[in-house]
């Protein structure tokens, strides 16, 4: 993992870390998911365009959330389309189904003009921490423990959130 640390200057935001690989941005996110169970955060979002390659199916994770479930706790999921995270994390669609009163999975429409605000992938935990994908392909993210960022980031998710639309449900009903 080839993580490099920006040392503010006093009185300037909190230092983040770059992360690089895959292997790197990838653990990042499940340790990022877990401490946000283990802290107890009131709300855990999530966006990505598909989340394939979050770790959603990894058994400690869902243990993780499992102990984190409790009232007022909200797991906000926002995605472009969720078809993808259904057939590669049959786990998490389990685990959803159980506990689904936790969970506001929302799609994105395609409408609109071009947000360039837009993270390619962004995880809220507990203020002040952010994980937040730069570049898929490069396999290059961003930790920040920045309380005004995670402030903006929030807010951007709950702009976009009041533009989507409710999806992946916890059940599908059939006649």
């Amino acid at each position: 993992m080839d993580a490099s640390k920006d040392s503010p200057d006093p009185g300037t935001a909190a230092p983040s870390v770059l992360l690089e690989g895959q292997a790197a941005v990838e653990a990042a996110l499940l340790e990022q998911l877990l401490q946000a169970c283990r802290d107890g955060a009131p709300q855990i979002c999530c966006f990505d365009a598909d989340f394939q390659h979050w770790p959603l199916s990894n058994p400690q994770l869902l243990e993780a959330l499992r102990q984190w479930v409790g009232p007022r706790r909200r797991l906000r999921l926002l995605a472009r389309d969720y078809q993808a995270m259904a057939r590669r994390h049959p786990r998490f669609v389990q685990w959803r189904q159980i506990y689904g009163h936790v969970v506001e999975a929302r799609q994105l429409s395609d409408e609109g003009p071009v947000d360039h605000r837009r993270p390619v992938a962004l995880l809220l935990g507990q203020v002040p921490q952010m994980w937040r994908l730069i570049d898929a392909r490069q396999g290059r993210a961003v930790l920040e423990s920045d309380a005004s960022a995670h402030g903006a980031a929030l807010e951007w998710f709950d702009a976009v959130s009041q533009r989507s639309e409710e999806s992946f449900a916890a059940s599908t009903l059939g006649l």
